[in-house]
């Protein structure tokens, strides 16, 4: 069984924000930023679970401590010429009640977030959580050329794990501005 491979989209809530933190800018997948926490890969294919895993780290730990990243930056702005992002129609949720909610996709320009993180084989639920102010919309896609490890990519040098270019719309939902905190919640299904 393959490790399932997850890039998330999230929009910002302010869509004249300015872009930073990336040094080239590369909308869409292909220039998303890898979670700098949890696990890493070994150059066999397995996981590392030791405490001092790394240096590219981004595998979701199997025990239920929090590893936050704090301060990540929009990764790009909304492109539909280079990725579009579709939301269906009653099948996005609010995670702190459940609810089914209904979520317009991104705007032209507006700053987006595209961030890659693995969920390993076998493990039957995955958990993240989302902090902060403001509602943020996101979309959750997965791979269908999961890896076993990351590769940098050609322009922006990041290591990512599966294939950018060829990910499937999983879920979707929006953190509101009255929540503190939401956890988004999943099944593996690779």
């Amino acid at each position: 069984m393959r490790s399932a491979v997850l890039v998330l989209a999230l929009t910002c809530p302010r869509p004249s924000a300015v872009v930073t933190g990336a040094a080239v800018q590369v909308n869409g997948p292909a220039g998303a930023s890898r979670y700098t926490r949890g696990q890493s890969w070994n150059s066999d294919g397995t996981i590392d679970d030791s405490k001092k895993a790394g240096p590219i780290n981004g595998i979701v730990s199997c025990s239920n401590s929090a590893q936050p990243q704090t301060s990540i930056e929009p990764t790009g702005v909304y492109a539909p010429s280079d990725f579009r992002i579709s939301l269906p129609a009653n099948t996005c949720i609010e995670p702190s009640s459940g609810s089914i909610v209904n979520v317009a996709g991104p705007t032209q320009g507006q700053p987006v977030l595209w961030f890659n993180f693995d969920v390993r084989a076998r493990a039957h639920t995955w958990e993240a959580q989302l902090k902060g102010q403001g509602n943020v919309a996101w979309a959750l896609y997965y791979s269908n050329t999961p890896t076993r490890g990351t590769s940098p990519m050609p322009i922006t040098g990041n290591e990512l794990s599966g294939t950018p270019g060829d990910v499937s719309f999983f879920m979707c939902g929006v953190k509101n501005a009255q929540a503190w905190s939401q956890g988004l919640h999943g099944e593996a299904r690779v």
